[in-house]
């Protein structure tokens, strides 16, 4: 939610009636794919330590960058050089310091994702709703982003997926992401389903020992 931004408006009296009924089915998922939705979000926002680490994530990375340099100070004497060698070089550690917090955040998030739809996917049914789910996101944004035109194209990729923050990492974070975590589960129950049955049929001949 961003409350300096309303949103955008739908010109449905100009729309082609066509693309119009398009994005209305787009909305529209099986029960599957939405208990997968309510299921997959209440996961995420869970009490879970990766959450904590998220929130702490920037005054962690302040205190890192005032320990080091500290150390810096200390071990290279910096403080009886210039002040522009001294800058230059806290900059550079701050950089160092920004830079590992913004991967650290992706990485965390994009785990985060992970753990969420392993603990919601528990069969390849499952699987099917929550990919269900996201091709029906990126579909949505696809057409959002015709019939919007040229405004939604800084909020909507072409592909779908939502246009990153600054801050994030699209690779890991996007739909498209969380789309392919998902195929990777549902590969995995495939296989586990497949050498169950393969078990059972064994122990059923009296093959198996």
């Amino acid at each position: 939610y961003n409350p300096l931004f309303d949103g955008f408006k739908i010109p449905v009296d100009r729309i082609d009636p066509d693309l119009l009924q398009q994005l209305k089915e787009s909305f529209v998922m099986s029960s599957g794919a939405r208990k997968f939705m309510m299921s997959y979000l209440m996961s995420q926002n869970s009490r879970h330590y990766g959450q904590h680490v998220l929130i702490a994530l920037p005054g962690i990375m302040l205190i890192l960058h005032y320990i080091f340099g500290l150390l810096m100070n200390s071990k290279q004497g910096l403080m009886e050089q210039k002040r522009f060698y001294r800058l230059g070089l806290q900059s550079l550690l701050l950089v160092i310091c920004v830079g590992m917090a913004l991967y650290s955040y992706n990485d965390i998030r994009s785990i985060l994702n992970s753990n969420a739809m392993e603990r919601v996917i528990r069969t390849p049914e499952e699987a099917d709703d929550a990919i269900e789910f996201f091709e029906k996101c990126l579909e949505r944004n696809r057409l959002l982003r015709k019939v919007i035109g040229k405004e939604a194209e800084y909020y909507i990729e072409e592909d779908g997926n939502i246009v990153p923050t600054f801050y994030e990492i699209s690779q890991a974070v996007n739909y498209s992401a969380q789309l392919e975590i998902v195929k990777g589960i549902k590969d995995r129950l495939e296989a586990y389903e497949k050498a169950k049955a393969k078990v059972q049929a064994e122990v059923e001949k009296g093959e198996f020992s």
